[in-house]
């Protein structure tokens, strides 16, 4: 080998040239960018995006294709590796790889209704609104006949991967940078995002923080999917949580310590035999102190709540050394002072006597300040009011889908929060939480202030009777009692004056604007969108906080003269019929009493699933018995004349379909439904597919 690299006939194969080589980019890993500050990054976006000082453009030109201006803009900020999920797909596979089977069509003589091809791959946009039609939320848009079709928005989706918050970053910014170049006719739509899909990604706060900067009041995202994403936490967030705790007075700091430390101290005794085998199954390495990792994890497997498992750490580390010695976790839970249980047993909740909704208005306030009891003395937990201001007054998302995420009533206060002063939002799926009653209770007040919320997704929550009918209690149309019709009369009036009035000023004031050459807001600068907002402090007020703006609302007396003679007119009071499908599927709701008195009370042709029910099972059941009953007997002999002109005609009583009993599980009636005689459209209820 020697004579020939000697003689030119062997020796490297790269002959000297090494400088000709393109160096070799790392792999992508969820730390590989962790070396590039933020606030570098930050920096450099600003020299690549501004224009230099003698008036030449900026370095950063757009291809009009938006997973090319990615990769181009990572790489003029020095990003090591760019998330593979947000480039554009290799060559090799896209040229070698043949179309997945289960992606083709079923061979079909005829096209289908959206005029798709027969057979080949399935189209990236079949349904006319510009999206999938395999999307399920496609089949609650309906498209614009007389419009021709628009451009397509641009979709990210991001599945299984871990997303580092540097990749986040160069996304938001270019997200924001594009839909103020297609504000300003720079760009056309499809240039930009519309679709951005998270779907077990292990998402923590400064990536919800991110989020919210990206969902700003001038982005074009109008879906964005964050399944299967449970609570997250950043692993050192208990220094936080220590902070947070030296600033509450001593009586607070008491009150939470005792609670949460006793709660950890009962479910221990419960899987260890003391405190001893609970250190040493802590301990995994046998070194004697429990590290934030050991103790994590062990927690984790006991079901606690992210935030808690932080905020225990925090107070049993008296010494602030990031450990826990012997000491400190079993002595400190040995001082706890014992529960002192009550005498009186805790009352059961109160029964459902009457299944009407109210005339009364709720407050503003009233579904945040329900949710705020429900843990008293506790601090709102940072991801969830993270994930509350996703939805802020100021977002322009349309599609919001949180399905499986581990929201419970006490993390669910910002959602709520956010849900009843967001304009925008049309569709919502909570579907696979832990949201139960009394987080209805606060959604269904919400929906008062909320009128343009089409489809709300609860499948899979555990709500009950109480909760649906919480939840629809503002909803549709209620009877007015005669004591107080004329209280509702001068309400309504003075609800529709204070919405003509808003809407006048509102008019007088755009074109105040119009006629001073005054735009409603000031055009954001690149410095403004170059800001990641990955610091900011959700309740400090910035882009994205909560307000307490609710535009005025108008609701609408209506009088409908009941079937029957010699009966008064029903009065009935209509609020929020915007929503048009209200999915209740595989939910604990039972009772049949309560969905009949509801049916009527229902916005005019809106959809109620309830497959899946307790109160579905016995619908089957009760059918079925009606038809056996009625096949069972002997055909009734013909009658030579109807009934006579307002004569009801006579039924057998084998005939009669079985009655609702009130026995257990089921609402009492509380006397005869005002509706009973009243024609309305009320819900399209789905018992089964």
């Amino acid at each position: 080998m020697a004579d020939l690299a000697a003689n030119g006939e062997g020796g490297d194969i790269h002959d000297g040239d090494e400088e000709d080589l393109e160096p070799v980019r790392p792999a992508w890993t969820d730390t590989v960018n962790k070396r590039l500050a933020i606030s570098t990054l930050e920096d450099t976006l600003r020299s690549v995006l501004n224009k230099s000082a003698d008036g030449s453009p900026s370095k950063f030109q757009s291809t009009g294709k938006f997973r090319e201006d990615y990769e181009n803009l990572c790489e003029l900020c020095g990003l090591p590796a760019a998330h593979p999920s947000l480039c554009r797909p290799p060559l090799p596979y896209l040229e070698f790889y043949p179309t997945p089977a289960h992606l083709l069509r079923p061979p079909d003589p005829e096209p289908d209704i959206w005029g798709t091809p027969a057979a080949g791959p399935l189209p990236v946009s079949a349904h006319p609104s510009g999206r999938s039609a395999h999307d399920p939320f496609a089949a609650y848009d309906e498209p614009d006949k007389g419009e021709e079709r628009k451009d397509e928005y641009e979709s990210v989706w991001v599945h299984g991967m871990k997303v580092d918050i540097q990749s986040l970053v160069l996304l938001g910014v270019l997200v924001r940078v594009m839909a103020k170049r297609w504000q300003d006719s720079a760009c056309p739509i499809s240039n930009c995002l519309g679709v951005l899909k998270f779907i077990t990604c292990h998402l923590d706060i400064y990536h919800l923080r991110i989020l919210r900067r990206m969902l700003g009041p001038a982005s074009t995202i109008r879906t964005l999917h964050l399944d299967w994403n449970p609570m997250r936490l950043p692993g050192d967030y208990y220094k936080q949580v220590r902070l947070a705790v030296k600033k509450l007075d001593e009586e607070k700091r008491g009150a939470l310590q005792s609670t949460r430390l006793q709660a950890l101290r009962q479910k221990l005794v419960d899987k260890c035999a003391n405190l001893q085998d609970a250190f040493r199954r802590f301990d995994l390495n046998k070194d004697r102190k429990i590290s934030w990792e050991e103790f994590a994890r062990a927690l984790y497997k006991l079901r606690f709540a992210p935030y808690d498992i932080h905020f225990c750490f925090a107070i049993l580390d008296t010494n602030e050394d990031n450990f826990l010695d012997f000491d400190e976790f079993v002595t400190t839970m040995e001082s706890l002072p014992e529960p002192t249980p009550s005498d009186k047993p805790s009352p059961p909740p109160a029964p459902l006597t009457d299944t009407l909704p109210q005339c009364a208005v709720p407050s503003p306030v009233e579904a945040a300040a329900t949710m705020a009891t429900y843990d008293e003395g506790s601090f709102v937990d940072p991801w969830s009011r993270a994930l509350g201001n996703i939805i802020s007054p100021t977002a322009t998302l349309e599609r919001l889908s949180l399905r499986s995420c581990g929201l419970d009533a006490r993390c669910s206060g910002p959602l709520v929060e956010m849900l009843q002063a967001n304009t925008r939002l049309k569709v919502l799926n909570l579907y696979g939480n832990r949201l139960d009653d009394r987080c209805c209770e606060a959604m269904g007040t919400a929906l008062y202030f909320n009128r343009t919320l089409e489809c709300l997704l609860l499948a899979r929550n555990p709500v009950t009777d109480r909760g649906l009918q919480n939840l629809t209690k503002y909803l549709g149309c209620t009877v007015v009692p005669a004591d107080e019709l004329k209280a509702i009369q001068g309400l309504v009036k003075e609800q529709q004056k204070t919405l003509q009035s808003f809407q006048q000023q509102k008019e007088k004031d755009k074109a105040a604007a119009a006629k001073a050459g005054k735009t409603d807001e000031a055009a954001p600068t690149i410095d403004q969108l170059i800001s990641s907002g990955i610091e900011d402090d959700e309740t400090a007020g910035g882009e994205g906080a909560p307000t307490s703006f609710l535009a005025p609302l108008a609701d609408r007396l209506e009088e409908n003269v009941a079937a029957g003679e010699g009966q008064p007119p029903v009065h009935l009071l209509w609020r929020n019929c915007s929503l048009k499908l209200l999915h209740l599927e595989n939910t604990n709701v039972e009772s049949l009493t309560l969905v009949s008195r509801l049916q009527k009370r229902g916005p005019p042709k809106a959809f109620l699933f309830l497959k899946g029910t307790p109160a579905a099972a016995e619908h089957v059941r009760r059918q079925t018995e009606t038809k056996t009953a009625s096949a069972d007997l002997p055909p009734a002999p013909a009658e030579p004349t109807g009934p006579a002109e307002g004569e009801k005609e006579s039924v057998p009583p084998q005939e009669q379909p079985p009655q609702s009993a009130e026995g257990e599980g089921e609402m009492p009636l509380g006397g005869p439904d005002p509706l009973d005689k009243v024609r309305l459209a009320g819900w399209r209820i789905k018992w089964s597919v």
